[in-house]
């Protein structure tokens, strides 16, 4: 159960976490944005 007012939007696998750790800082950079404008465009501005 999750605490009073906390709302789960995404779960991640220890597969994809283990695989962003290995990007290097700049990958990590490109991989946030990509993702920001995808799922966030009016944040990703």
């Amino acid at each position: 159960m999750l605490p009073e007012g906390d709302i789960r939007t995404y779960e991640t696998l220890t597969r994809f976490t283990a695989d962003l750790n290995r990007l290097h800082r700049a990958e990590r950079r490109r991989f946030s944005r990509a993702v920001q404008e995808a799922f966030n465009p009016a944040k990703a501005g």
